[in-house]
């Protein structure tokens, strides 16, 4: 019995840092997807400029393509935008989970040091 109270002592220690390294590898992932959906984006962007430059013939073609361009500025200025704000949001939950895992675990810290 002493054995099984001592193995379910420990991982009640470790509870905290097992939610931790969840809460790290869900962030982990959710910025990766991020990037590989902006570089998918970025990439698309990039190649369809490079395509439409093929096709300038002409003063006429080149006055499109570089009305075009300010198009593709805007285009880019908002998908950077997006961009940080969708890191920024995976930081602010980082953070938030990050302290309310905190709290509870000093809660429960409390707690057994009382009973003890």
């Amino acid at each position: 019995m002493a054995k099984a109270a001592q193995a379910k002592k420990i991982e009640t220690a470790f509870e905290p840092v097992v939610e931790f390294n969840k809460m790290m590898v869900e962030t982990v992932e959710a910025v990766f997807n991020m990037q590989m959906e902006s570089l998918q984006t970025y990439t698309k962007l990039g190649l369809d400029n490079l395509n439409a430059s093929l096709h300038v013939r002409n003063v006429d073609d080149m006055v499109a393509f570089a009305e075009k361009q300010k198009e593709l500025a805007q285009e880019a200025s908002d998908r950077f935008t997006s961009d940080a704000k969708a890191l920024a949001d995976i930081n602010t939950r980082l953070v938030d989970e990050t302290r309310t895992l905190a709290e509870n675990n000093l809660k429960t810290a409390m707690a057994a040091a009382k009973a003890a």
